[in-house]
């Protein structure tokens, strides 16, 4: 049986740096963390079009630094005439289980040449790395404008484990 095309991606990404609490309570991303996004983001972008995806999903947390990061992220795309959509998940919400995210990433990946970026905090990227089977990973493999790129794996039953391609930032 010949095998449909399948291939769907996806980032754990860390937001990028922010301003500290004590200056502005609502964290928005820093000068640097504004640089850190533009430079992730060109990244991210060269990966994924390297890769031939056509459809992009960005999800972020509900924090302002993780939103920004995303909103940088989907201007490059959108600066290169790449659709790709931006939106908030309430799973990303410190505090939910990251179960929760894995389950949504996986319900609704974007099959056939699609990536799913995921903008979020530590611990909760790094718990959901260790779900997705990457147990070698650690904190320190997400600082901030950092994360994984990874492959699913295909839904019928060819292969089980889920492909790490690279790291990404940093």
């Amino acid at each position: 049986m010949a095998r449909q095309n399948t291939e769907s991606y996806a980032i754990l990404l860390r937001h990028a740096s922010a301003v500290k609490e004590e200056v502005n309570g609502e964290n928005p991303l820093s000068d640097e963390g504004i640089v850190q996004s533009g430079c992730v983001a060109i990244e991210i972008f060269a990966a994924l079009t390297g890769l031939k995806v056509t459809k992009v999903r960005i999800l972020h947390s509900h924090k302002l630094r993780a939103q920004q990061t995303a909103e940088i992220i989907h201007k490059e795309f959108e600066a290169n005439n790449i659709s790709a959509e931006i939106a908030l998940a309430k799973e990303l919400k410190a505090g939910e289980a990251p179960e929760k995210m894995q389950a949504k990433l996986i319900q609704e990946r974007l099959v056939g040449n699609g990536a799913t970026v995921l903008v979020g905090h530590l611990p909760h990227l790094h718990k959901l790395a260790q779900i997705l089977g990457f147990d070698a990973l650690s904190e320190e493999d997400f600082p901030n404008a950092s994360g994984v790129l990874f492959e699913f794996p295909y839904l019928d039953d060819t292969a089980e484990e889920w492909g790490m391609i690279k790291k990404i930032g940093d």
